[in-house]
């Protein structure tokens, strides 16, 4: 007696109560792969952009608070500027141990931008503790005026050439990918290159850049360790009311709550929806069981044992549960990879897709709880079919 076959076969008369189960398993891992990958994903991001950002504060002019938020976490261009001399002011503030200042302007949509409406970051490589410990371990060389570092997202590689306001740059190199949109889809350029750029935008460029040589857009900040991050940004307040301190562990924080709480109640609708949809596969394979009592008997009465009749249904289970299972992570990857841009800007969140060995334990989890949910839900019709004598179950339907 072929019963695995016969479990095949089973499956096949019965399209509609195989496809159900099939979906009902489908949407739950599904669901499970997705709400883990985009967890997985935001925090990845947050952990590799903030070690990748190296700086504990960032010091901008107050009126552009939000907006540097804003940057840092969906990372749309944008420009402000501020005295370059407070940079030297905040450098004697208590608890600052270094001190990094930073020039943003946003390239134009026109001909003399090779890329249009992206951030060009001008730092001092003398100072620099954010760009330039990549440039040591990656480049090997210290960056020229004339050389630039881009972001993952720049779709240029390195020995190309970018051009900017009609100053051209050499790439350098170009950064690994952090889910963070300032780092991933910015141009990083040495001061003095963004400086020269400036100079000759009026001769080169069909727009004139109009920032002094005494402006800086922000300075970037690493504390010292026992510094309290909070007290020092009062104390920089007080000194200083022109500008804001912005916390980058305020920042990535506020990036896990945007995705912490529509996630909580996603995570509840999905719990309840396992705890029903267990039940309705249950009491479907209950009234399938039922259905099938003179099949049972027949096998019985043929020589199956109680543990053939457990192994045919087992056999039906497992292979709808794990082609189910199967089914619903392959469409929750190919959505969050797909809409991966999407749900970055509608969660506005830092969003990196987990490297593949992590995708592929999800994967493994999620398989193994499809198979486990598909048998918690017929566990009790099963065991009741097999219990029966033949001329029982071939009674209740003869």
């Amino acid at each position: 007696m072929d019963i695995f076959h016969i479990a095949i076969s089973n499956l096949r008369r019965k399209p509609v109560r195989t496809a159900a189960i099939f979906l009902g398993i489908a949407a739950l891992t599904g669901m499970l792969v997705a709400l883990s990958l985009m967890y997985r994903a935001v925090n990845n991001s947050i952990e590799l952009g903030g070690a990748r950002l190296g700086a504990d504060a960032m010091v901008v002019p107050r009126m552009w608070e939000d907006e540097t938020r804003g940057i840092l976490l969906s990372g749309g261009p944008t420009e402000f500027y501020m005295d370059a001399g407070i940079e030297e002011k905040i450098m004697s503030a208590e608890g600052v141990e270094a001190t990094a200042a930073q020039l943003f302007v946003v390239s134009a949509p026109l001909s003399c931008c090779t890329v249009s409406d992206t951030m060009l970051v001008g730092f001092d490589p003398r100072r620099d503790f954010t760009i330039s410990p990549w440039l040591k371990r990656k480049v090997g060389k210290k960056l020229s005026d004339g050389e630039v570092i881009v972001g993952r997202n720049i779709l240029a590689e390195p020995g190309g050439r970018l051009k900017f306001y009609g100053h051209e740059f050499l790439i350098a190199g170009k950064l690994e990918p952090t889910g963070m949109k300032y780092i991933d889809s910015s141009v990083f350029i040495p001061m003095q290159g963004v400086r020269a750029m400036i100079s000759d935008s009026p001769e080169k460029a069909l727009k004139t850049l109009k920032v002094n040589e005494s402006e800086i857009s922000a300075v970037l900040l690493k504390l010292k360790g026992d510094a309290n991050p909070e007290e020092v940004a009062l104390k920089i307040e007080y000194a200083l009311p022109e500008v804001k301190v912005v916390l980058s562990s305020e920042v990535l924080r506020s990036a896990r709550e945007n995705l912490n709480v529509p996630l909580k109640g996603i995570v509840t609708a999905v719990a309840i929806q396992w705890a029903v949809s267990i039940f309705l596969i249950g009491v479907l394979y209950s009234l399938s069981v039922s259905e099938r009592q003179r099949e049972v008997g027949i096998l019985r009465a043929t020589g199956a044992k109680a543990r053939d009749i457990i192994r045919l249904f087992l056999y039906e289970i497992l292979m709808v549960s794990g082609a189910g299972g199967i089914a619903g992570i392959v469409c929750a990857v190919v959505f969050v990879m797909t809409f991966e841009n999407l749900l970055r800007v509608a969660f506005n969140v830092p969003f990196l897709i987990p490297p593949p060995h992590e995708v592929a334990g999800i994967a493994l989890l999620a398989f193994f709880l499809a198979i486990v949910s598909g048998l918690l839900a017929t566990f009790y019709p099963i065991m009741k079919a097999s219990r029966k004598s033949p001329h029982y179950a071939m009674r209740v339907e003869g």
